[in-house]
């Protein structure tokens, strides 16, 4: 009986679909879909999973600015949580830490695609990606942000 039990437990858990769960605080904004978080022994560059806001740097893509001020009004000096998808690597070919972000309990980047701040990522699978499609529908079919401006 233990043994069925540790098996159930290790069946229960493998199926999570969030790991490495992290505390930290935002210290910077890059964009937005990019911050600075400083955990306990490192400040790190994080990449928000699952979605993408449009361009800011070299070219200015329609709604890049209200996607990075938004990320910074609600981000910047808050403690948040970060997590991995068992789907994704930890980096990004560019060294970023992959990570959901939640703040208060609530996905970061489930509401950026949700207030249509963000485009659901297609490219690559994720965990998260069937929820983000059908938040993106959402957002577009009631004109939110970049759907209404873009």
């Amino acid at each position: 009986m233990y043994r069925l039990s540790l098996l159930l437990l290790f069946v229960f858990l493998a199926g999570c679909t969030q790991t490495a769960e992290q505390k930290g605080l935002v210290v910077g904004v890059v964009d937005g879909d990019t911050i600075k978080v400083l955990t306990t022994n490192e400040t790190m560059t994080i990449r928000l999973l699952g979605m993408d806001t449009p361009e800011i740097h070299g070219r200015i893509d329609c709604y890049g600015p209200e996607a990075a001020n938004y990320t910074n009004n609600n981000l910047l000096g808050k403690e948040i949580t970060l997590y991995s998808d068992h789907k994704q690597g930890n980096k990004d070919r560019y060294g970023r830490y992959l990570r959901y972000v939640y703040l208060n309990n609530v996905d970061f980047n489930a509401q950026l695609v949700r207030e249509g701040y963000a485009r659901a990522y297609t490219k690559i699978d994720s965990d998260r990606l069937p929820e983000y499609l059908a938040l993106q529908s959402n957002a577009i079919q009631n004109h939110r942000g970049l759907w209404a401006a873009c």
